[in-house]
């Protein structure tokens, strides 16, 4: 006999312990209507801001100089930085896929990593204080649940803010 809730068709879903009881809520209320049938990108507006987060340390806003200075550096890891920028930019607040990035960018698994190593030693380098440094421009999310094709994939997304600077910065290259 199957109940309403199926144990095996849960999914663990990291929330941030500040936003638990808005979860809450959510799940309690009735479902809305689905305006279309395309499937809705996953809701981040409230979990991404351009402050801290489980993934993104930085209480500070990265700026159009900041991301220049990214462009400018030249390296293999952060021009691969920029590949991934551009492609999340296009999508702000939206959660990619590692899968989708990767062929969106043009960039392979391991180039990927290499970005994000390239941004860790871009930013340790460009902020060595502790007080001033920023984490990478994006937020990584846990694992990306909402399609089936992207299930157990970590997922990374942009700002509107962030995406904002970074076009801003790309026009002036």
């Amino acid at each position: 006999m199957n109940s309403p809730l199926d144990f095996e068709e849960l999914v663990p879903i990291p929330v941030p312990r500040s936003r638990v009881n808005e979860v809450y809520r959510l799940l309690a209320s009735p479902p809305a209507e689905a305006s279309s049938t395309a499937p809705a990108a996953p809701a981040l507006a409230g979990l991404l801001d351009d402050g801290a987060n489980e993934h993104d340390s930085s209480t500070v806003q990265w700026t159009v100089e900041d991301f220049r200075a990214l462009i400018a550096d030249g390296k293999t890891g952060t021009f691969r930085c920029t590949k991934m920028l551009d492609v999340l930019a296009r999508r702000p607040d939206e959660a990619v896929g590692l899968r989708e990035l990767e062929q969106e960018a043009g960039l392979g698994h391991n180039e990927i990593r290499g970005a994000v190593s390239g941004m860790t030693h871009f930013c340790g380098l460009r902020w060595p204080d502790a007080d001033s440094r920023r984490s990478a421009p994006w937020t990584k999310i846990g694992r990306r649940i909402d399609r089936d094709d992207q299930r157990g994939e970590f997922a990374y997304a942009l700002t509107a803010s962030r995406a904002r600077n970074w076009l801003r910065a790309r026009q002036g290259d």
